[in-house]
């Protein structure tokens, strides 16, 4: 999943810079928050992290929630709960 996730972020950052955002988990506290990251504000796409901003912030993979692109989904993260059938 991480070299998938790579890939579609580089490909926003690469070809849709202007009109894609990514949304991730913004944890403070015991809270949970979603925040929107302008592709344009990434500074470096790493195997299994991004940074973004003036200070470098550093975004592990596993906080993003979904990438879109003119405000529809290109990338969404599956529910870990997902009920399984036994047949």
């Amino acid at each position: 999943m991480k070299k998938l996730l790579r890939d579609v972020l580089l490909e926003a950052f690469k070809r849709f810079k202007n009109s894609s955002v990514v949304e991730i988990i913004d944890r403070e506290g015991h809270e949970e928050n979603v925040k929107r990251i302008p592709v344009s504000d990434i500074t470096f796409i790493g195997k299994g992290h991004f940074n973004y901003g003036k200070s470098d912030t550093y975004i592990p993979f596993h906080r993003i929630r979904r990438i879109l692109r003119n405000g529809k989904v290109i990338w969404e993260r599956t529910p870990k709960s997902v009920s399984k059938q036994n047949t």
